[in-house]
């Protein structure tokens, strides 16, 4: 239907100063920069290694060493606004690049999936610390889903906006037809972290979706023991895929 729901976020990436966006695959940060941030550069960095570039013939392949070289020349000028999405996948020596391009003008935002890498990223010892801001994008915030929806329905089940694509007017059928490759997208997260999605970690997905909350009853639910399941769900938790809440 070509539904397209502005973001709060949004305002906080325009603000002065280099921007961190991140969030697990799927939640909107490509889509979000590029239909509603006023970039002059882009690239994407591939899992494979090379780097695209977009133009005004569409995208380049770049080697990483140009890129570099391009990206430092970029930084001096003070109307770009330069894009690096999925970031994460570039060497380490990139963050040392820009510790030292820091005192140019341009703007940047970086966007990154993978969370564990990330976590890493904005430790305490990284580089990037207080270099960029981070802005954490999520589920869509229920008062940006009240701008275009007033259905209970919809502002449940739609907030994930990987759900919004299959959405042709009945969200019942949107949820049906995100079943049937949620798989895919898990899968997609967990290559992202470099981690495999073995039968425990899908185990206890299935177990938290039909409602054991708790380490002990989703432990019980794949027969297994309390301790079996505990690194398990630290990962998940790693990765952004679960959340947990105090009680």
């Amino acid at each position: 239907m070509g539904i397209i729901i502005p973001r709060m976020e949004v305002h906080e990436i325009e603000k002065k100063g280099w921007i961190l966006l991140y969030g697990r695959r799927k939640v909107g940060k490509t889509f979000l920069v590029r239909n509603f941030v006023k970039y002059t550069h882009y690239f994407f960095v591939e899992r494979a290694g090379p780097i695209l570039m977009e133009t005004d013939h569409g995208f380049k392949t770049i080697d990483y060493e140009t890129f570099k070289t391009l990206i430092y020349e970029l930084l001096k000028n003070d109307r770009n606004v330069i894009v690096v999405d999925e970031f994460q996948r570039l060497p380490e020596d990139f963050i040392d690049l820009l510790h030292f391009a820091k005192e140019k003008s341009a703007k940047l935002i970086l966007l990154g999936s993978s969370m564990r890498v990330l976590k890493n990223v904005l430790s305490a010892r990284s580089p990037l610390l207080g270099l960029v801001r981070p802005v954490k994008l999520d589920l869509i915030r229920p008062s940006d889903m009240l701008k275009v929806f007033n259905d209970v329905e919809e502002l449940v089940f739609l907030r994930d906006p990987w759900l919004i694509q299959f959405y042709d007017g009945n969200v019942r059928d949107a949820v049906k037809a995100g079943f049937a490759s949620v798989r895919g997208l898990v899968g997609e997260i967990f290559l992202e972290e470099d981690r495999e999605l073995t039968e425990t970690y899908e185990g206890i997905l299935r177990a938290l979706a039909v409602g054991n909350v708790f380490p002990k009853d989703i432990a019980s639910f794949l027969g297994k023991t309390s301790s079996d399941v505990k690194s398990f769900l630290s990962n998940l938790l790693e990765m952004g895929l679960v959340k947990r809440i105090k009680v």
